[in-house]
């Protein structure tokens, strides 16, 4: 399949993204959006047959969700895919594959797997080298694999999450975590 489109820009939605089995490989950088309050739901074909690449040539996190971390009201579903070699190298905000957050937003990641997510070294104190989620808001991951995901100097090898005297919760069932690191 062809890359990736690097933005996605809608109305609010709901909005539901089918990804169909293959190799997506990000050649122009992350897919930003929730700059508007959006519900958006991105289904792949299992997380063994969609898998979302970030290249060595554009080197960045692979989802940044509230770019502007102000925006209420962004509801996002993830089903069924595999978010594979997120490097950030870019901010200090974190998440190797994704970055949200927010008190009144909501990200679902269901049957995912993460793989080969981390921060670079020289963004010292940076967490999540998989998935970073500040500022309130709900995180709930279920039936998720994460495996050598890595920070080299922060917190939350795999995951990182902080309510910030905020409101929300993290849910974690039915997940595998396999060697991933803080350095």
């Amino acid at each position: 399949p062809a890359a990736v489109a690097p933005a996605v820009t809608a109305g609010a939605g709901p909005h539901t993204i089918t990804l169909a089995a293959g190799s997506y490989d990000l050649t122009m950088g992350q897919i930003s959006f929730g700059n508007n309050p959006i519900t958006i739901h991105f289904v792949g074909a299992g997380a063994l047959s969609t898998i979302i690449n970030m290249t060595t040539t554009s080197q960045n996190r692979i989802f940044r969700i509230n770019p502007t971390g102000g925006t209420n009201n962004v509801h996002v579903g993830i089903d069924g895919i595999s978010f594979r070699n997120g490097l950030l190298r870019t901010d200090n905000f974190g998440g190797g594959a994704i970055l949200c957050g927010g008190p009144l937003n909501s990200i679902n990641i269901t049957n995912c797997d993460f793989q080969n997510n981390s921060i670079d070294g020289v963004v010292a104190g940076t967490n999540g080298g998989a998935i970073s989620m500040q500022g309130g808001g709900t995180l709930t991951i279920d039936n998720c694999t994460f495996t050598n995901n890595n920070t080299p100097d922060g917190d939350g090898g795999a995951l990182f999450y902080y309510l910030e005297n905020q409101t929300g919760f993290l849910q974690i069932t039915n997940c595998i975590f396999t060697n991933n690191r803080v350095t």
